[in-house]
């Protein structure tokens, strides 16, 4: 095998090699992605759970200095105040609520993100597997067009006779002294 042909195989051997390396790199990014993805989600339920936490802690502070107030004037117990209270309990319901629902979403969004980035990192390797073959067969196919063209024997298959006609046959071609 001459050297230029050599190259050419081992050009696209390399070529598809590199193909795949590169898909393998694209694919552990995606997947790293999709990890980063995850831990984002997980600090955005603590987040959460913190940011609750904190409204809830003003909530009793204010409730409580509220209380302060309104006993020293004597209107604790007045209904007006009571309603008052009941008010910002519900408030407070639906405050951490919201908080809750919001953050929710945020971690679907952020839970359905990270899928894609799996799923694209699969889609890499596929995608760059098929072009690796693709160059594969294409150094084949140009390497095949670009060899010298062999002389191929094929042995002639002898016509249908029957019995003595092909011995006769052979033997006439054999001896056949004409010209």
């Amino acid at each position: 095998m001459d050297p230029f042909t050599m190259m050419a195989i081992g050009g696209s051997a390399l070529s598809a090699f590199g193909q795949i390396q590169s898909g393998r790199a694209a694919a552990g990014q995606a997947l790293q992605s999709a990890e980063l993805e995850l831990i984002n989600r997980d600090l955005m339920a603590v987040q959460a759970k913190q940011s609750a936490k904190a409204r809830l802690d003003q909530y009793e502070i204010e409730t409580a200095t509220n209380k302060g107030m309104f006993s020293a004037l004597g209107r604790l117990d007045d209904p007006s105040m009571k309603a008052f209270f009941d008010a910002q309990d519900r408030i407070i319901g639906e405050d951490l609520k919201r908080i809750s629902a919001q953050t929710n979403i945020e971690m679907t969004n952020v839970s359905i993100k990270a899928a894609g980035l799996r799923a694209k990192s699969k889609n890499v390797m596929k995608s760059a597997t098929v072009g690796a073959m693709g160059t594969l067969l294409q150094g084949m196919n140009s390497w095949n067009q670009a060899r010298p063209a062999t002389t191929k024997i094929t042995p002639s298959t002898p016509p249908r006779m029957r019995g003595n006609q092909y011995r006769q046959s052979l033997l006439k071609r054999i001896f056949d002294t004409r010209g």
